[in-house]
């Protein structure tokens, strides 16, 4: 069967460079495995990271994470506390007017225009603020209701223009780059399947090459899967991420030297 059938590197049309020739390939199973390895620790690490990022860079703006912890507190606080409070949601206003300005209300935009912070805290009073980040397929927005009082501020204000970069598919494409690019072309899920990934010409694997690869994933995925079907009947095992990128998969021990090629 072709899934668990041994293959190794032909001579195709496009150079391959003499020494992985005869390399045996790794085969659809294996990279299946590996690929799931490597998107379980996607969403243990990676995207948790990305919301760690996403409140670091809201605290950065409203003036460190005391502050920004401030927000929570309770109408019974320490003054200092509540002080605390009050210029987080100034800032964190001022920012949501900056980036969203249809979404705050008049009165508002008004105080802060003025610099009437006794009116703007007046305005304030009995918001209830919170910090949303998401990793969708497009751009998240924040929202003001007037009616029930709650501010949520998402993507688009906490990122400001980045916000476009912070979607699931980024992620994923910065995360392959990285395992790559780091791993040489190991990535965790391939270092415990025993393979690698290794470039048509011979050549280390750079940046580039890795960031072809991993944004061609989001091809494969586009077409229902197909891309990564390639790698069954391919005579390289070369799913369509492979091509674009052109690189193989190899066998390769997780310790000490590959196994000679193939005569």
């Amino acid at each position: 069967m072709p899934l668990f059938q041994t293959r190794r590197v032909r001579n195709a049309a496009r150079l391959v460079a003499a020494p992985l020739v005869g390399r045996e390939l790794g085969s659809p199973l294996r990279r299946g495995g590996a690929l799931l390895v490597d998107l379980a620790l996607l969403a243990l690490f990676a995207l948790p990271l990305a919301v760690v990022l996403g409140l670091a860079a809201a605290a950065v703006q409203v003036g460190g994470f005391d502050r920004l912890a401030a927000l929570s507190a309770p109408a019974d606080a320490a003054p200092a506390q509540l002080a605390e409070r009050d210029e987080a949601r100034r800032a964190l206003v001022e920012l949501f007017s900056k980036r969203r300005p249809a979404a705050v209300p008049e009165e508002v935009k008004q105080a802060l225009a003025e610099g009437d912070d006794e009116r703007l805290d007046a305005e304030l009073e009995g918001l209830d603020f919170s910090l949303s980040v998401q990793l969708s397929s497009g751009q998240v927005e924040s929202s003001w209701n007037a009616e029930t009082g709650e501010v949520e501020l998402a993507n688009d204000v906490i990122f400001g223009r980045a916000s476009r970069f912070v979607t699931i598919m980024a992620v994923i494409v910065g995360w392959f780059t990285l395992l790559f690019r780091v791993g040489n072309g190991r990535s965790p899920g391939k270092w415990v399947f025993g393979m690698r990934v290794v470039r048509a010409d011979g050549r280390p694997l750079g940046w580039w090459t890795a960031f072809a690869r991993a944004g061609a994933y989001l091809g494969s995925v586009g077409t229902f899967g197909l891309g990564f079907l390639e790698a069954v009947w391919e005579p390289n095992r070369q799913a369509a991420h492979d091509k674009a990128a052109d690189t193989f998969v190899i066998r390769w021990p997780r310790r000490g030297s590959p196994p000679a090629s193939a005569p």
